[in-house]
């Protein structure tokens, strides 16, 4: 059900939360998914001055937990989110960067940690994780489709984009690099790289192709040791297998920031110069 960004802003004022929506945001409610079984909201930003036929479409960048990416109003932390919206619009204006759509893909709540992880590992409750791939049929073989058939995106590879913070980093990065036909762009925000102690990275030890994707990764020096000792880790593994900083691939540390949707937005407009900028 396509719900309007006023009809949203009323909501939200009613439930004496302020909405932060910016521009002309497209928000399906109840977006069915046949792979996953479940259903989640989808919100779709439209650069300013949007042609529906435009030829060959707008670059498209694809952003995880989308609850936090466009409206404080529904954000996990009340009042924090990416203002992605805000950072594109102005980028946009100023002609920083291009055109593009920005695509917020809710997260599945309980099932967030299943879907952002893409293998798992023993816990105290056992066994939990591993339906990341899962998670990158949906978003490949569902939400794009539907994507470039309603809006006017590009859907080329190197025009497409996916960014996520902490686990959502951690499967943007995978998803992006397992399959850069499908993801030449990835916003990987203090990704959580320690998870099943390390595998991300080892993965790319092992890489004997280096996959032609643009990666931007960041991180906060207050987000602690556990995240920012294996990211850095990351960063070398990436530089040996031929990754040139400031050409494929941007390494960011941001000093007293720490891991929350306050700290992402202050990097969000970075993140997107990076990687469609013109």
């Amino acid at each position: 059900m396509l719900t309007s960004a006023l009809a949203l802003v009323l909501a939200a004022q009613d439930s004496g939360r302020i909405s932060t929506l910016t521009g002309d945001i497209r928000v399906h409610e109840g977006m069915k998914s046949e792979i996953l079984g479940r259903e989640r909201t989808i919100s779709v930003w439209l650069p300013p001055g949007y042609d529906a036929k435009k030829p060959g479409g707008y670059p498209t960048i694809y952003l995880l937990d989308g609850q936090n990416v466009f409206d404080g109003a529904r954000s996990f932390i009340p009042t924090q989110e990416w203002r992605a919206d805000e950072a594109a619009q102005a980028m946009v204006n100023a002609k920083l960067i291009p055109p593009i759509i920005l695509v917020a893909v809710d997260n599945a709540g309980a099932e967030r940690l299943n879907e952002y992880t893409p293998v798992s590992r023993i816990s105290n409750e056992g066994e939990i994780g591993g339906q990341g791939d899962k998670f990158g049929r949906y978003l490949m073989e569902e939400v794009m489709p539907w994507v470039q058939g309603n809006y006017a995106s590009s859907g080329k590879g190197s025009e497409t984009g996916i960014v996520g913070s902490s686990l959502g980093g951690l499967i943007s990065f995978h998803l992006a690099t397992k399959h850069p036909e499908k993801f030449g762009l990835a916003g990987v925000m203090s990704p959580s790289f320690w998870w099943a102690e390390g595998w991300q990275i080892k993965q790319v030890a092992d890489w004997s192709v280096k996959p032609k994707v643009k990666i931007w990764m960041d991180m906060g020096m207050a987000e602690g040791e556990q995240m920012l000792i294996p990211v850095r880790a990351m960063r070398e593994e990436l530089l040996k297998k031929g990754f040139i900083e400031n050409q494929d691939l941007i390494y960011y540390e941001e000093s007293r920031t720490g891991h929350n949707e306050r700290a992402w937005s202050g990097r969000i407009d970075m993140c997107l110069k990076f990687l469609v900028g013109t």
